[in-house]
């Protein structure tokens, strides 16, 4: 009886994987050159904003959420974008993928890496240089 119960739970359990794994790439149902889900985040006279695609691995298991957008400044200050990347519960670095000083747009892109149903994306804009005068993170994801 206790081996059925194991053998059952176990059963369980593998299907909860399965559809966890299945979760991400239902993201990418489109096609890869369609845009997905919007994001922004503003500080100041900046906004960063665009969409995000998923990217499967040419393996065929896996793959990583690409963001595709532009940090647009209109005052005279310098202002930078940063994404972060956060694994299960442990946030990494940020990571800066634009500057822009002055009125005028810059491409900003990113690409998270190994895409796990526990990552969390998020991103943010930051006045001068370091984070001493920053906006509010936004989820990206």
């Amino acid at each position: 009886m206790l081996s059925r119960t194991i053998t059952a739970g176990a059963v369980g359990l593998a299907a909860a994987a399965v559809s966890l794994i299945g979760m991400t790439p239902a993201v990418a149902a489109s096609s890869a050159t369609a845009a997905g889900p919007s994001w922004s985040a503003s500080h100041g006279t900046a906004t960063v904003e665009g969409s995000s695609r998923w990217e499967k691995n040419a393996g065929g298991f896996g793959g990583a959420m690409a963001y595709e957008g532009a940090l647009k400044n209109t005052g005279g200050d310098c202002y930078s974008a940063y994404f972060v990347i956060q694994q299960d519960l442990a946030p990494g670095p940020p990571i800066k993928v634009a500057t822009q000083c002055g009125v005028g747009t810059k491409s900003a892109s990113f690409k998270s890496g190994p895409f796990m149903p526990t990552t969390t994306v998020s991103v943010f804009v930051c006045k001068g240089d370091g984070f001493n005068d920053c906006g509010q993170r936004k989820i990206a994801r």
